[in-house]
């Protein structure tokens, strides 16, 4: 290098008292969207199951990867998140869009990955905020899901009923709030929203996200094979209706509720755990 070069400067200032008071003022700042999305979350069971799946796949990723030491450290990329999500904040209030907030949460969440994990975890921490994202999106988007997913899944079920030879009809009975109806013969089925799939759905997408962060392979396979998860994931939700109505009269009045817990569960595992297969279960991904 010649003498008369300059060297850009570089950040890097290690954990210690300026870096947790500087995380302390983020946290506070944050600290209203994350009790909100934290009471969102624990109220609704189908978004408790994808945040869980979403953390459980996460960990499982990185030990099979052999992890990441932490190494708590200030770098450019780092600063350039809490910029960016302190910007972000400050345009929010300055247009009451309290949406941006959520993004600026996502910018936080990327800036602190880069600070515990540093350079090693760009590429990781780049599809983790890609995955929080997703998952901040359907926490939103979850009451407009919620009847067009509730129709979707009764008219499925009910044609594969049909084609299985019973005699179904579905309907939709105006109470206080619509209600979608399903019945089989002199069984009457209610497809509520906790069996409209929303959480196979999304657990089913983060999985496939957090999956696809981890391959190597072509965007176009990662594509198909995002859609493909999605696709057992409606599936999974539609077969659980449909096993849950065939068994009913053989489960009956008094063991139909343990019938429904354990179809449900199994439909949910047999779902995730193909969509775990589609992406490792053709050898290693690296």
């Amino acid at each position: 290098m010649a003498a008369g070069a300059r060297q850009a400067p570089r950040i890097d200032v290690r954990g210690g008292w300026a870096a947790a008071m500087l995380w302390g003022i983020t946290l506070v700042i944050f600290w209203p969207a994350l009790r909100w999305l934290l009471s969102v979350t624990l109220d609704q069971q189908q978004l408790l199951q994808a945040f869980a799946i979403f953390g459980f796949a996460g960990i499982l990723l990185a030990l099979e990867g052999g992890g990441f030491r932490p190494v708590w450290r200030f770098g450019p990329a780092v600063v350039r998140g809490l910029v960016a999500s302190y910007a972000l904040v400050g345009l929010a209030i300055w247009l009451r869009w309290p949406l941006l907030v959520l993004a600026a949460l996502c910018a936080a969440i990327g800036a602190a990955a880069r600070f515990v994990f540093g350079d090693r975890a760009r590429r990781a921490s780049r599809w983790v905020v890609l995955v929080f994202g997703l998952y901040l999106f359907f926490v939103v988007a979850m009451p407009f899901f919620d009847w067009p997913l509730r129709i979707t899944s009764g008219r499925m079920g009910a044609w594969l009923l049909e084609m299985l030879g019973r005699q179904v009809q579905l309907f939709v009975v105006l109470r206080p709030e619509p209600s979608l109806m399903l019945v089989m013969g002199d069984r009457v089925f209610e497809v509520a929203a906790e069996c409209n799939g929303f959480g196979l759905l999304s657990s089913s997408s983060l999985l496939a996200l957090l999956l696809a962060g981890a391959s190597r392979e072509a965007w176009w396979r990662r594509v198909a094979k995002g859609g493909a998860s999605v696709a057992l994931g409606l599936f999974g939700n539609i077969a659980r209706i449909v096993i849950i109505c065939m068994l009913s009269g053989w489960a009956g009045q008094r063991h139909y509720h343990a019938m429904h817990e354990v179809v449900g569960t199994a439909c949910v595992l047999l779902a995730l755990a193909a969509v775990w297969w589609l992406w490792r279960g053709q050898g290693r991904v690296r």
